[in-house]
């Protein structure tokens, strides 16, 4: 997959780390290192809007998990990329590393695992964020379907509207998302315990 490279990134607390790394190690790192996807250096990865706390902490102050990839795109083609990304091999990648995860740390009836996917194309054009809470195996079974086309939506309302945040954010809840994208400046300023969004019906608008 030419023109692509990512990052790998997780919040939650420090005894978490561990399991996180070994389930990217195990179901997903060697099919992107194989696919020609490397980990972004530095140069490409320090993006103004991408503000990760780096520091592993007992407790991030957070009840829910988030483990996401960003990719980072070197020219967009549209929704090209999304088919090249979405392909199969990396279907089941994402689907075992999201339930090894889930598998492996100790959930509440309350909690659950938060994954962002997280696409950063050229200058000039927003990043979007799709985020999706996988609290059961029905939620992990539609996973990447529903990433793909929240994704696309993405895209087609930026064709349609041009940007208007650094970040766009779509959130995804019974297999349905928000229309409109909530805006941010940066992607800290997600807060995932407080937020409400008002999810519709998809309404896809083909590109011309």
């Amino acid at each position: 997959m030419e023109g692509l490279s990512y990052r790998f990134f997780f919040g939650g607390q420090s005894h978490q780390l561990i399991r996180f790394l070994d389930a990217f190690d195990e179901n997903l790192s060697s099919h992107l290192k194989n696919s020609g996807v490397e980990e972004a250096d530095d140069a490409v990865a320090n993006r103004p809007e991408l503000t990760f706390e780096r520091k592993v902490t007992a407790d991030a102050g957070v009840s829910t998990a988030v483990i996401g990839l960003v990719f980072f795109v070197a020219s967009w083609a549209g929704n090209h990329i999304l088919d090249e990304l979405f392909e199969e091999k990396f279907k089941e990648g994402l689907k075992g590393l999201i339930s090894k995860a889930r598998n492996n740390i100790k959930l509440s009836r309350t909690e659950s695992i938060e994954y962002r996917s997280v696409i950063c194309k050229p200058e000039g054009h927003p990043t979007v964020v799709i985020r999706l809470n996988v609290e059961t195996d029905h939620t992990l079974s539609g996973l990447t379907d529903s990433i793909k086309f929240a994704h696309a939506h993405a895209e087609n309302w930026i064709a349609a509207n041009g940007k208007k945040a650094e970040i766009h954010c779509h959130t995804i809840v019974n297999g349905q998302c928000n229309l409109e994208p909530e805006l941010y400046s940066n992607i800290k300023d997600i807060d995932i315990r407080n937020r409400k969004t008002e999810v519709r019906n998809w309404s896809f608008v083909p590109r011309v």
